[in-house]
Formats: structure tokens, C-alpha cells, sequence
């Protein structure tokens, strides 16, 4: 496959990485791209960087428009990109060297929608000694159902191909990226998920996904193009089980805030539980009857509920933090700062855990109630692992 890849970069004010993202490409095994940069208003000097590698190398080209957002920069990429197949890549990202030539395969053979597993470096560029990876238990035949749960797609991890069958969301923001994977899927989009750390992702507190309130108004104005009540039929003309289509409505609605659509899917999903539902699914549904009574205020039941997940499977640290939090409610505060530190010990970066052993530890006890997987499902939830 000789095709030309299409890669987009919108700029805001990246002069500082401009230079390791660029060089990245220059190394690559597969030579047949054109990169183009789309800033969208910046006041440094990114305009004059970019145009500095612009008239040195014909592959690159540069969009300078009015400041307008990330998805306003992504959709005038695809309206100058030559080619059907994009890789989007964020302006204080690295590739590695085999990015395109992984991904041209993975095209050859009929993806669609493309996402790999990267690996996290500092603010200086050095590896910190984490990569992100795809939870097990998804593959092709789930990724639309997890994917209404929360979001696995990172803008600089994916490629896809772009038929021109939809709109961008012109407010989706920081994840316009997960309006993009969302609407594929919907429109049954080939995906593959490549194992092999393609990216290097910049943590840094500049950088979009840190700015947790921004991302997750932008993750529901995304999810609001979707009816709960529409999609229980669509996902079920999809080949979708009753027990797995319910249980994803039931979450879907939490995030929402429409508790009594949340309430109802909870119910119906119920009907369907049985020995041959998967671990992780019944370890999600407790877990999530246990969110929906504690918004009900249902406090007795959401610690019944959380108590039964923690006996499903491996201890989840935020199943062990809400317990936490019902047993201070209840002013047993010895029990809920020993689960407090049961969660913290399970995930060391567990911050909201962290924060409530402060709490709990106050004087006078103070209480909050951490939704800490409800914030997950609206950022990446990729499995964190040592390298």
C-alpha cells in the first residue's frame, strides 16, 4: 500500500514542543505522508516555527486560522487533507518511528478505525516509566458498548479512515477525538486496536486532558447527541445482548444525570444476570447499582451494593473507597478510614482515596463521596501499566 497518510496537528501556542513533534516524523519507516498543521490563533511563536519546516519540506503544510477550538482546527484538516486516511497526532506529542508503517498495515487489511496503545513521557520528553493499554476484555466485537461507558480513544493514538459520513460536534472540545470514535463505531467502522506503543504522550499541566472540567462538559455535550431511548433498539439490531445493551444504558444515563432512565436500565438489565455474564460485567453492574442508590440517597442500599462488588472479583480500589465513604456517612469513621487506605494502598495514584483519608482524618471529620469511575468514563481509561 503506497497510499498517502494524511496527518493533522492542530497548534495552540506549542512553540515549546513543536520541534520533538515534527522530528518524529522525519524518522519514520513509512515516508508517504504530508503533515499538516492547523494553528488555531496562537500568540507565540508556533506560526513562524512551523513556517520555518514548511519551506524546507513540501510534505508539511500549515492552515493559520482565527482561535476557534480543537474540533474547528480538526475539521478544516479533513477539509485540506488529500487523503481518506488521517492520523491525528497532538501538537506536544512524539511518533515513534514505525507510527505510518503500523498503521498502513492495519489499513491494508481493512481497518477503519485505529487505536494503539502509547507510552507516557514527562514534560522534557523522558519515558516515566508507564504505558497505557486496552482493558483485556475489549476487542472489535464490544468496543461501540464500552465506548458508550467511557472514552479509550486519545487523539494522538488514532488513525482512521474518513468517508465523509458525519459532522464533527463544532463544541466537543478536548474530545473531539471521542466524538470522532463514537460516530465510526455508530456507523459500523472497522476497528483495530494495535498493542505496540505508536505514541509518546506528554503529561504535563498544560495539556488538554489535565483540565478535567473542560473535558468533562465537553464529554457530555458529545454523549448529548445521543438518546438512550433511541439507542436501546439500534444496539440491540446490532447483534448486542439484552443484559450488555441495558447495563450500558443504565451507565450512559449516570453520566447524563437522567436518574430515572438510569434506574430503569439498572431493572432491566437485572432480568438478565446469570452465571454466563463475564466477571468484569457483574462486577460493573453492582458497582454501578451501588452509584445509582447513593444519587437516590439510598445509602443503606449503595453500601449493600458496593459491599457485594467487592466480593466479586479482585478488590476494586474504588469499590474500597465508596465503601469508605458510606461507613463515614454512617459515623463509623474507623471502618472508613480503613477502607480508605485499602484503596490507596490497592492504587498508589489514587488521589481521590488519598484525599479522603485527609479527610477522614480531620478534625472535625469531614466526608465526600468520590465518583471516581464516573470521572474515568469521561477521560482515557486505559490500563495504566509499569515498562
Amino acid at each position: 500500500m503506497n497510499e498517502l497518510i494524511s496527518i493533522i496537528t492542530p497548534v495552540y501556542n506549542g512553540a515549546k514542543f513543536l520541534k520533538d513533534n515534527i522530528q518524529s516524523w522525519f524518522v519514520q519507516t513509512y515516508p508517504s505522508f504530508e503533515l499538516i498543521f492547523i494553528d488555531d490563533g496562537s500568540t507565540d511563536e508556533s506560526v513562524k516555527m512551523i513556517q520555518e519546516y514548511v519551506a524546507k519540506d513540501p510534505r508539511l503544510k500549515l492552515i493559520v486560522r482565527q482561535h476557534g477550538g480543537i474540533s474547528q482546527a480538526i475539521a478544516s484538516g479533513l477539509e485540506q487533507a488529500q487523503s481518506q486516511y488521517v492520523v491525528l497526532m497532538d501538537q506536544d506529542d512524539r511518533a515513534s518511528p514505525h507510527r505510518l508503517m503500523e498503521t498502513v498495515h492495519a489499513f491494508k487489511n481493512g481497518s477503519e478505525l485505529i487505536m494503539s496503545s502509547y507510552e507516557m513521557i514527562d514534560v522534557n520528553g523522558n519515558p516515566i516509566g508507564k504505558k497505557m493499554v486496552l482493558p483485556l476484555h475489549i476487542d472489535e466485537s464490544n468496543i461501540l458498548l464500552e465506548s458508550l461507558k467511557r472514552n479509550y480513544f486519545l487523539g494522538s493514538a488514532m488513525a482512521f479512515r474518513y468517508k465523509k459520513d458525519f459532522n464533527l460536534n463544532p463544541i466537543s472540545g478536548g474530545t473531539t477525538d471521542y466524538d470522532i470514535a463514537l460516530k465510526m463505531l455508530m456507523n459500523d467502522y472497522k476497528f483495530t486496536y494495535i498493542s505496540s506503543c505508536l505514541i509518546e504522550y506528554r503529561v504535563h499541566q498544560s495539556n488538554t486532558s489535565a483540565n478535567y472540567t473542560a473535558i468533562r462538559r465537553n464529554a457530555l455535550d458529545v454523549l448529548e447527541q445521543y438518546n438512550e431511548l433511541e439507542l436501546y433498539p439500534l444496539l440491540l439490531e446490532k447483534g448486542y445482548g439484552n443484559f450488555d445493551v441495558a447495563l450500558t444504558l443504565s451507565i450512559f444515563s449516570l453520566f447524563k444525570g437522567h436518574l430515572r432512565l438510569a434506574g430503569m436500565y439498572l431493572q432491566e438489565a437485572e432480568k438478565y444476570v446469570d452465571d454466563h455474564v463475564p466477571v468484569h460485567s457483574q462486577l460493573e453492574f453492582a458497582f454501578y447499582q451501588g452509584v445509582y442508590c447513593y444519587k437516590m440517597e439510598k445509602y443503606e442500599d449503595s453500601f449493600h451494593c458496593f459491599l457485594a462488588a467487592s466480593r466479586i472479583d479482585r478488590l476494586n480500589p474504588a469499590v474500597a473507597n465508596n465503601i469508605g465513604v458510606l461507613e463515614s456517612l454512617n459515623g463509623c469513621y474507623d471502618e472508613a478510614e480503613k477502607w480508605f487506605r485499602i484503596a490507596s494502598e490497592l492504587n498508589n495514584e489514587y488521589i481521590d482515596a488519598k484525599r479522603n483519608l485527609d479527610l477522614i482524618n480531620s478534625k472535625p471529620v469531614k466526608t465526600v463521596f468520590t465518583e471516581r469511575l464516573l470521572r474515568d468514563t469521561l477521560l482515557h481509561t486505559f490500563n495504566i501499566t509499569g515498562i
